[in-house]
C-alpha cells in the first residue's frame, strides 16, 4: 500500500509530503477509485503522524492540490490534526511564510533570485538589529545544457542581506524549511518529487519553456504565483 511505504520512507518529512505524494500519485493513476478519504485510510494517517512526530500544519496546507490529472482535494484530511490521540503533538507545529517579492514563472527557474521572506524566530531575544528579521532563499538557475543546475538554498552570507533584512543564523535551520508554491486561488503544485525543471517544446509558443512537475510556470507570468516556506518550530 502506498501509506505503508510512505511511512517506512526517511525523505518523507511531514504531512504536507504525503499529500504531495498522494496528489504525484493519482496524476498519474487516477484517484477515483483510492479511499483516501475515508474514515479508515485517516485513521492511518493519522497514526502515521502520530509515530513519526510530525507536527501540526496550517489549515491553508489543506486544500486542492493539482496533479496532470486534476485536482486531489485534501479538505478531509484536516480532520487529522485534532484527533485526541495527537493531543501531544500540537506542541510541535510549523508556520506558513510568505515569500516577499513577486517573481514571474519563468524566471523563477531561468535567471537568480533571491526569495525574501519576513520571520522572527520564537527564540530571539531583544533583537536590536537593523531591518526586520528573515531569511533569504536564492535559485541557482537551470540551463539547457545543464537543467540539473537548478536549486533553491538558504542563503547563509550575511553580505546578501540588506538594511531591510538580516538573518539570525544560529537559530534559523534549512532542513526545518518545506517549499511549497501554488496558485493565488488555493491550489498548491506538489514539486517535492518532480526532479528538477525541464525545458519543453510548446508548439502553441513555436518554442521552448520551462515546466516543473505540475507546475505551469509560464501561466504565472501572468498571474499571481504563491511561494510560501513552512517553517517547522
Amino acid at each position: 500500500e502506498l501509506l505503508e511505504r510512505l511511512a517506512a520512507d526517511v525523505k518523507v518529512t511531514s504531512l504536507v509530503m504525503v499529500m504531495e505524494v498522494y496528489a504525484t500519485w493519482f496524476g498519474r493513476r487516477g484517484s477515483s477509485k483510492f479511499p483516501y478519504r475515508t474514515k479508515e485510510h485517516l485513521d492511518k494517517v493519522a497514526n502515521l503522524k502520530l509515530a513519526r512526530g510530525w507536527c501540526t500544519v496550517p489549515e491553508e496546507c489543506f486544500t486542492d492540490w493539482r496533479s496532470p490529472g486534476g485536482s486531489v482535494d485534501f479538505r478531509a484530511w484536516k480532520s487529522v490534526q485534532h484527533r485526541p490521540v495527537l493531543a501531544p503533538q500540537d506542541q510541535k507545529h510549523a508556520q506558513l511564510l510568505s515569500c516577499q517579492n513577486s517573481i514571474p514563472g519563468q524566471h523563477l527557474v531561468s535567471q537568480e533570485n533571491k526569495l525574501v521572506f519576513y520571520f522572527k524566530h520564537p527564540n530571539t531575544t531583544n533583537c536590536t538589529r537593523k531591518g526586520r528579521c528573515g531569511f533569504i532563499l536564492k535559485s541557482t538557475p537551470a540551463t539547457i545544457e545543464n537543467p540539473d543546475l537548478f536549486n533553491i538554498e538558504l542563503c547563509v552570507d550575511q553580505q546578501e542581506y540588506s538594511a531591510e533584512i538580516h538573518l539570525h543564523d544560529d537559530l534559523i535551520r534549512a532542513e526545518h524549511m518545506h517549499l511549497m508554491v501554488g496558485h493565488s486561488n488555493g491550489k498548491w503544485c506538489p514539486i517535492s518529487w518532480c526532479g528538477t525543471p525541464a525545458l519543453c517544446r510548446v508548439p502553441r509558443h513555436n518554442g521552448r519553456e520551462w515546466t516543473w512537475g505540475t507546475l505551469p510556470l509560464s501561466y504565472y507570468d501572468y498571474y499571481d504565483m504563491r511561494i510560501k516556506v513552512l517553517y517547522t518550530l
